[in-house]
């Protein structure tokens, strides 16, 4: 809570929840689930989505980013957050909703 108050002491905009339960748990019917609970307002997901490369130091690492990536460009995806009205913006967005706030 301390780093989110500096951040934001530094002019910082950031969403109104930050979510980190996909990494390490990359499937679909996770993502959905965490998408069922997500509370109103703005959420950023973190994801590091990659593709595993050769001279990678940290194979798990790699394989995670890779599932991620997957599952975040799935068609499946797509549909589901087509179905629950959910709306992927980009940090420029996120800027501007909340100074008009």
């Amino acid at each position: 809570m301390e780093a989110e108050r500096n951040v934001r002491a530094e002019g910082i905009v950031t969403p109104d929840w930050f979510i980190d339960s996909f990494y390490g748990n990359a499937t679909i019917e996770t993502l959905v689930s965490i998408l069922e609970q997500l509370p109103l307002g703005l959420s950023e997901l973190v994801t590091h989505p990659g593709y595993i490369c050769n001279n990678s130091h940290n194979l798990d690492y790699s394989l995670q980013r890779e599932m991620e990536l997957e599952v975040l460009k799935s068609d499946t995806l797509r549909q589901i957050l087509e179905e629950m009205q959910i709306t992927l913006i980009g940090y420029s967005q996120l800027k501007a909703l909340k100074t008009e706030n």
